[in-house]
C-alpha cells in the first residue's frame, strides 16, 4: 500500500467511479481496477460496491476512507512544513546561452525580484558542464541543449549522473545575422550561401566523449569552403554586437525574442540542414523538489518558448 494507492482510492470515493478517477489522475482504468483489487485483498475487505448508479464506499470501506482522509491530511501539513524550507532556499540555474532562455530568466527576475530575501544565481555555460554542476549540487536545476543525433549520449550521461529530465522544446536553429548582411535580401538561404560568410559559434561546445579528447562541435557545419572561417566566442552578449557591427558574419541560434532583435538591428532566417534538429531539456537531480521560484521561472520559461515558437520564419 503506497500513497498514491490512497490517493486512486480517495479519488475514486469522490467521484463514484473508477473510469472517470482514472481519467482524472492521467491513469489507465485496468490498471487501477487491479490496484483497487490487490488493496481490497491486502485489506481482507471489499472497500467499494459497484452498481449500475456508480462506485460506492461498504461501511468498512468508509471506515477505511475516514482514516485515508487522516493519513493523508497530515502528510499534506508534513508537506507544507518541508515546502516552507524548499521555498527560502536560494534559486540557481545553469542555461545554454540562448536567447529565448535568457529572456525567460529576465521576465522571472523582473516578475520576482521585488521578494522578500529574494536571490538569483545563474550561469550560461554548456550543456556538458550544466549537467555537472546540477549532479554537483552547485546548481539546482538547469537546461540543456543537444543536437537530436546526440541524444543517447545525453540520456546517459544524464542517467550515469543520477539526473532526471523534461522535454522543453524540440525546433530547428535559425541563423542570426545583421539586417545589412548580403543574404538578408535572399529569399532563401542554403548553407553553400554561409560558406562565403564567418560564423560565429561557441568555443566551448564541445562533446567529452569517455576515453576520447574533446570534440564533436554543436554547430553545424555549414557551407563548402575547403576551410571555414569563424569567430569562437564564450559569452552570449559579444555574439550580438559582433553581428550588428560585422555584417558579413553570422550564427546559428535557437529562435530569438523580437525585442532582442530589434534591439541589435538583427534578423533570423530558416536554412535548411539534415542536422539541424535540436532539443533543449530541462534537467534536475533525482528526488529533487521544485520551489515556487523554480516553478515561477519555468512558467516564464514556457511562456518565451511559446511566443517565439509561434513566429513564423521564413
Amino acid at each position: 500500500m503506497t500513497i498514491s494507492n490512497l490517493k486512486q482510492i480517495k479519488e475514486i470515493a469522490r467521484t463514484h467511479s473508477i473510469t472517470q478517477a482514472a481519467n482524472n489522475l492521467g491513469i489507465a482504468q485496468p490498471h487501477l481496477s487491479k490496484t483497487v483489487k490487490e488493496l481490497e485483498i491486502t485489506l481482507g475487505f471489499a472497500i467499494f460496491n459497484r452498481s449500475v448508479k456508480g462506485v460506492f464506499p461498504t461501511d468498512k470501506g468508509a471506515v477505511f476512507l475516514s482514516y485515508v482522509d487522516k493519513i493523508l491530511e497530515q502528510l499534506e501539513n508534513i508537506d507544507r512544513l518541508s515546502q516552507t524550507e524548499i521555498d527560502h532556499r536560494p534559486f540557481s540555474v545553469s542555461i545554454p546561452r540562448g536567447s529565448y532562455i535568457a529572456e525567460g530568466f529576465i521576465k522571472f527576475v523582473t516578475e520576482n525580484g521585488h521578494k522578500d530575501n529574494s536571490s538569483f544565481d545563474i550561469s550560461e555555460t554548456n550543456s556538458v558542464e550544466t549537467i555537472n554542476t546540477i549532479a554537483e549540487k552547485r546548481f539546482n536545476i538547469g537546461v540543456i541543449r543537444y543536437q537530436n543525433g546526440q541524444e543517447k549520449y545525453f540520456l546517459d550521461y544524464l542517467a550515469e549522473k543520477g539526473l532526471k529530465s523534461d522535454l522543453v522544446w524540440e525546433f530547428e536553429m535559425l541563423v542570426m545575422m545583421s539586417s545589412k548582411n548580403p543574404l538578408a535580401i535572399k529569399a532563401e538561404i542554403t548553407s553553400d550561401d554561409l560558406g562565403q560568410f564567418v560564423e560565429i559559434t561557441y568555443g566551448d561546445n564541445k562533446i567529452p566523449y569517455r576515453g576520447a579528447p574533446a570534440s564533436a562541435s554543436f554547430s553545424v557545419n555549414s557551407g563548402s569552403a575547403a576551410k571555414k572561417r569563424c569567430i569562437y566566442i564564450y559569452d552570449r552578449g559579444g555574439q550580438f554586437s559582433l553581428l550588428r557591427s560585422l555584417p558579413e558574419t553570422y550564427m546559428w541560434v535557437a529562435p530569438a525574442p523580437d525585442s532582442v532583435l530589434n534591439a541589435f538591428d538583427l534578423i533570423q532566417r530558416k536554412c535548411p540542414h539534415s542536422r539541424n534538429r535540436y532539443r533543449d531539456l530541462l534537467v534536475f537531480r533525482k528526488g529533487y523538489r521544485f520551489s515556487a521560484m523554480d516553478k515561477n521561472f519555468i512558467d516564464c520559461l514556457y511562456k518565451l518558448r511559446n511566443e517565439v515558437s509561434l513566429k513564423n520564419y521564413r
